[in-house]
């Protein structure tokens, strides 16, 4: 059988996409080829790409030498043949024989999609912020998902919760999948999407299909967080959006810092190996209080004026309200972060 090599080069890249960590189980660093299908799983998500011309190979290989021998074939047609244990490719003067195992992709797990539904417009950007505020916590495994509802997408990290507002809605939906499948989700362009029992699926234009297992469990009601009354809003300064702009050099957009705000002036420290950094600037707040944010959140915050409003609820003396967060928002979105030390 025969198939055009750039053709193929590029289903190859686009299942790499749903490879996982290469050091982890076999199924991690492979495709698998069925039935005209070539398959990615790392645990948590099965991306499926479709490739015409091979039907007959059926097995699993391993992925990365796979596709870099392939790349360094010039011909533009390739020449396959198949047994039951290996796909032997010819070449000029010699051929290539790459061993196939037992595809072990669990796809007897993953339910097949049926209607395929359009995401809400904003659905990539909103989900890109969200995933700012998910961890890699064990022993709470929601935190370190994604919250989609019929209106929002939610997060939260325990130091902070956001919520994006979504322009159209998802009916029905209320589920929460993991943070790391993000990523494949954006790098394939997803457009659609389609739930079923225990998977949350999404598909490209071109007809990438990924995948996503969702974790059961309730995520955490973060309606009150959202609630809390606004004491006084503090207006950043210009100087804060340089300040932030050098931070990311150092921990990147999505990293977190400790923001500090005392005597008057707002500053940003940064102490970890091999680094130590603190830069502030003046600021109008009467209160001294500190809190964790990106770079990219403050630097938001100030570019668009929006400001961070200091929030919280009714002491115990009935009147005097404890300042417990700091909020920032738009139309768009929510953030809440709560302080470090009051």
């Amino acid at each position: 059988m025969s198939i055009n090599t750039k053709y193929f080069l590029s289903k190859l890249r686009i299942a790499s996409i749903g490879l996982g960590n290469p050091d982890g189980v076999e199924t991690q660093a492979s495709f698998s080829f069925l039935n005209g299908v070539i398959y990615t799983y790392n645990g948590y998500c099965l991306l499926r790409v479709s490739l015409e011309g091979i039907d007959e190979v059926k097995g699993t290989a391993l992925a990365a030498k796979f596709t870099k021998f392939i790349e360094t074939i010039r011909k533009p047609d390739l020449e396959f043949s198949t047994d039951e244990k290996s796909a032997t490719l010819e070449l000029k003067s010699g051929f290539v024989r790459f061993p196939l195992c037992d595809t072990d992709v669990p796809l007897h797990e993953v339910p097949d999609p049926d209607t395929w539904i359009p995401l809400p417009e904003n659905f990539i950007n909103q989900l890109t912020l969200a995933v700012e505020f998910t961890n890699k916590d064990q022993e709470n495994i929601l935190l370190s998902c994604i919250h989609i509802t019929e209106k929002h997408i939610e997060a939260t990290d325990r130091h902070s919760v956001v919520r994006c507002i979504l322009r159209e809605s998802m009916p029905g939906v209320n589920l929460c999948f993991p943070a790391e499948t993000v990523q494949i989700i954006k790098r394939v362009d997803a457009t659609k999407y389609c739930v079923t029992n225990s998977w949350l699926h999404f598909k490209s234009d071109e007809a990438v299909v990924v995948s996503c297992r969702t974790v059961p469990g309730d995520f955490p009601n973060i309606e009150n967080i959202l609630k809390l009354q606004m004491k006084s809003k503090i207006i950043l300064p210009d100087a804060i959006i340089h300040i932030c702009q050098r931070a990311e050099t150092l921990i990147g957009p999505d990293g977190i810092f400790v923001a500090e705000i005392k005597k008057g002036r707002i500053g940003v420290k940064i102490k970890e190996e091999g680094v130590n950094f603190e830069e502030s600037a003046r600021v109008v707040c009467p209160e001294e209080v500190s809190f964790q944010i990106s770079p990219k959140n403050l630097m938001k915050a100030a570019s668009e004026s929006l400001g961070l409003e200091l929030c919280g609820g009714v002491g115990k003396d009935g009147e005097k309200m404890v300042p417990c967060a700091v909020r920032y928002s738009d139309k768009t979105m929510t953030v809440i972060s709560a302080l470090t030390r009051v």
